[in-house]
């Protein structure tokens, strides 16, 4: 068996799923004695890896518990990324997923842990001793300006973030 065999309907037939809760658990198997003893009614794919996303093994495959999720639900794999809303990556209630492309899904990120700002997008530039908005990474960088003022240098970012369609949560502080 391959990932391309695992399907959403043996996705339900397999896993319930707690949508208050965001957690899969793994359902009695019939003639399978030894696996409903030990696994029938225990949270599955609940390994949490080092980004906190949790995930597991379906069959000997591994999966992201928050693509599953998106199976379970919908009937049908993600087509994209999932992004989790919040940015809590292992929260997995289905109010706080969704199927987006890559750069919105990089639009819903926490706020850097070096950014001293206080706001995604604006800097400090010692060079020439003002503030300076940009979006975008290092690759692709947009610059907005540089301003005496850090209210205006927010003002600009977060007019550009409007433009290019951020998400409101860009920028959050980490959760928790």
């Amino acid at each position: 068996m391959d990932r391309a065999d695992i399907t959403p309907d043996i996705i339900r037939t397999l896993l319930d799923y707690d949508p208050n809760t965001g957690k899969l658990y793994w359902k009695r198997r019939p003639g399978k004695r030894t696996f409903n003893t030990r696994y029938a009614g225990t949270e599955a794919l609940a390994f949490v890896d080092v980004c906190g996303h949790k995930k597991g093994r379906i069959h000997d495959i591994g999966f992201q518990a928050h693509r599953v999720v998106w199976a379970h639900v919908h009937g049908a794999w993600p087509t994209e990324q999932i992004d989790h809303i919040n940015g809590d990556p292992a929260d997995n209630r289905i109010d706080n997923l969704r199927d987006v492309p890559h750069i919105l899904n990089h639009y819903n990120t926490k706020r850097h842990r070096s950014n001293t700002s206080g706001h995604q997008g604006v800097a400090w530039n010692k060079r020439v001793g003002k503030w300076m908005a940009y979006v975008g990474g290092a690759k692709q960088r947009q610059y907005l300006g540089h301003y005496a003022n850090k209210d205006d240098a927010i003002a600009a970012r977060v007019a550009a973030e409007s433009k290019l369609g951020y998400h409101a949560n860009h920028g959050r502080t980490a959760p928790g």
